[in-house]
């Protein structure tokens, strides 16, 4: 039996104090933040969802909506992912197809009912590389940004599914990198887990700051 991801609103809060500022700022760095996804059975961070620049506080909210889409760019370490379909909306437990000409419609497939999948690829690319699934979480328009690309292939009437999961890494690098694949990170990362609420508070909130020269994240739960 599959477990319903809550629909409640997350938030992370990045704090930055008077001493931390001037330190991470004359290395031109920005927070980094990454959501997660399951892929062949491996938990992955490999895209940046999210890159801000440096203020006092930096709040990231989201809710657990997401979406298909797909791009012919082989993913390797510092490129940034086109996205070359329609953004499709696909919540866990259902299914969609590509169809020939490259859109995403609805699909007749079982669906796996804790996955998001792709019933079938219909899709036949000129790139002897083949296509690749982006998953992406919704934003504030109402469109979605990439959180994870597949580093292999879909093959033609091939299936794949996936598991978008509610852990979140959050780092200081320089320069932005929003829509970019990672493969390291400039400083300590943090990782947080939001499938549920704070056992204590039942708050979705979390809090976190760094300590430049110690190189280490405080993470509190906010109320």
């Amino acid at each position: 039996m599959s477990i319903p991801i809550a629909p409640d609103e997350r938030q992370l809060t990045v704090a930055i104090d008077q001493l931390n500022m001037p330190l991470l700022s004359s290395n031109q760095y920005q927070l980094h933040v990454a959501k997660s996804v399951i892929a062949n059975g491996k938990l992955v961070f490999n895209t940046v969802w999210r890159s801000k620049t440096l203020s006092p506080f930096v709040d990231i909210k989201w809710k657990p909506v997401y979406g298909f889409n797909w791009t012919s760019d082989v993913p390797a370490s510092g490129i940034s992912i086109t996205a070359q379909g329609n953004w499709m909306q696909c919540n866990v437990g259902q299914a969609v197809d590509i169809a020939s000409s490259g859109f995403f419609t609805t699909s007749a497939s079982q669906p796996d009912p804790n996955s998001m999948m792709i019933g079938v690829n219909n899709y036949a690319a000129e790139n002897p590389e083949g296509i690749r699934i982006i998953i992406g979480v919704q934003n504030a328009s109402g469109s979605f940004d990439p959180i994870f690309v597949d580093p292999s292939s879909i093959p033609l009437n091939a299936t794949a599914t996936f598991q978008p999961q509610e852990q979140i890494q959050w780092w200081y690098e320089a320069g932005s990198k929003q829509g970019t694949v990672f493969t390291k990170h400039a400083t300590k990362i943090e990782t947080a887990d939001y499938s549920g609420p704070d056992p204590a508070t039942q708050s979705w909130k979390k809090k976190s700051i760094f300590d430049y020269k110690k190189g280490t994240w405080t993470t509190t739960v906010r109320k």
